[in-house]
């Protein structure tokens, strides 16, 4: 019973010292792309205008949705 403590009280802290780390570089690995992609400057819009960025598949278009009734609405 105690090796099985001993070993919860190592290998916890281990996953989240790993876990923290992985998303640490994973943050830099985002920056750095983002700046050599060239995306340095965001969309300028009026004061009361709000950009929305939707990313997904046919299901945030609307998909079974009646026309012009879809998230975003179609152009």
């Amino acid at each position: 019973m105690q090796k099985r403590k001993n070993k919860f009280f190592v290998l916890t802290p281990g996953v989240f010292v790993s876990l923290v780390v992985l998303e640490i570089a994973l943050r830099v690995i985002g920056v750095v792309h983002f700046y050599s992609a060239g995306a340095k400057e965001t969309v300028k819009s009026d004061s009361d205008t709000f950009v929305i960025l939707c990313l997904g598949d046919s299901f945030t278009f609307g998909s079974g949705a009646p026309n012009n009734n879809g998230y975003p609405p179609p152009s």
